[in-house]
């Protein structure tokens, strides 16, 4: 009886209040499932012209809170794909931590305050005259200063905690590193320690010096002066010498491994192509010195050093 004389003050139809409650409770939902905040869309754009004007003020709320929730989900969408390509990461992950944090927070608020305001019988908007209302607007206005204020510290303090990862560095025993700004080098960190950069205009290259990367390979057939053939199994070591010729050559790795790959290939076709099947294997060590000693001049003119080369075949 008190619900529906509530109803009748505010010129409603008993059970009217209901259907517009229904909707709020399917928005807060839909953080599970997005199909019910879709419902309580249709259900709101279905029931606002026959709604009674406090209760159409409240349809007219879910409608906007939906479009504008769907916006902002957009937005998170587009900075998580878009993003990375057009902004360095300093820039683009305070943002997407911004949207995923304002955005369930703003929703869940605006669901909130019209289940309180449609709980009281008040509409969402028009005047402030009667003192409930001015009570009611009064202490939504506290609890929203009060979520702002929270939500701009804690974005404050992921930023600076953000801008304080992305300006220090550590270079451990063992390492070099580059400083550049873009393709320029600043300057090189040799020494172990705590250094620091310019946060998104400076990045930092490392090089593991002392380091040794292995790689097998197997199955090479080379042919021989006679018009035989051999399968090689071929195994090499390397270390980076000059970690600011490495970058700028070979930049990582896999771009050293490839360029030795290859020029180790050539020279093995060519060595191993002078000599017949017959007494191979006797000349094996003095090949692979031979091949050694011209793949390491390569080597070392990308950055690199073979710390041992090892030729087998059968």
């Amino acid at each position: 009886m008190a619900e529906h004389r509530l109803e009748q003050s505010n010129g409603g139809a008993p059970g009217e209040r209901s259907a517009a409650n229904v909707v709020y409770i399917l928005y807060l939902v839909g953080f599970i499932t997005f199909v019910t905040s879709i419902v309580g869309l249709v259900m709101a754009y279905s029931n606002r012209d026959k709604a009674s004007e406090w209760v159409r003020s409240h349809y007219d709320f879910q409608i906007r809170t939906f479009w504008i929730g769907l916006a902002c989900l957009g937005l998170l969408i587009l900075v998580i794909m878009v993003g990375p390509w057009i902004a360095p990461g300093i820039v683009i992950l305070p943002l997407t931590i911004s949207i995923m944090l304002v955005w369930p927070i703003w929703w869940v608020l605006r669901c909130v305050k019209g289940m309180t305001f449609l709980g009281q019988g008040e509409a969402l908007s028009g005047d402030e005259s009667s003192p409930a209302r001015r009570a009611l607007a009064s202490r939504w206005r506290t609890r929203g200063a009060i979520v702002v204020v929270l939500v701009a510290g804690t974005l404050v303090t992921a930023a600076v905690a953000i801008v304080a990862s992305e300006s220090a560095f550590r270079v451990v025993p063992g390492q070099h590193a580059l400083v550049l700004d873009g393709g320029t080098l600043k300057r090189v960190v040799k020494d172990p320690g705590l250094n620091f950069k310019i946060p998104i205009i400076e990045r930092v290259f490392v090089c593991e010096m002392y380091a040794t990367k292995k790689h097998d390979l197997t199955g090479n057939k080379i042919k021989l002066s006679d018009g035989s053939t051999v399968a090689l199994a071929v195994s090499i070591k390397y270390k980076i010498a000059d970690c600011q010729r490495f970058h700028y050559t070979a930049g990582s790795h896999r771009g050293f491994y490839r360029r030795v790959r290859e020029i180790l290939g050539t020279v093995i076709r060519e060595e191993f192509g002078r000599h017949a099947r017959a007494g191979l294997a006797a000349k094996r060590e003095a090949i692979t010195e031979a091949v050694k000693t011209k793949v390491q001049a390569s080597a070392r003119s990308w950055g690199g050093e073979l710390t041992s080369l090892s030729i087998k075949f059968p």
